[in-house]
């Protein structure tokens, strides 16, 4: 529940919604990640741009859209 207030209070959500299927979107993946965590480290960074890379290429959120 922390979570989901914390994404709404701090309207995650927009940011979220930068992004397109048709772009690479890494800044979205920065943006977000600076906002929850500031002092992630570069190697971090890079694993979560590798896991929003293959998440979105699996279409596991197609359902959404």
């Amino acid at each position: 529940m922390s979570a989901a207030w914390f994404w709404l209070s701090n309207n995650l959500h927009k940011i979220a919604d930068e992004s397109k299927n048709d772009s690479n979107n890494e800044n979205v993946v920065d943006k977000i990640t600076y906002v929850i965590n500031r002092g992630t480290d570069d190697q971090s960074k890079r694993d979560r741009k590798e896991n929003y890379t293959r998440i979105r290429n699996a279409e596991i959120f197609q359902i959404f859209k």
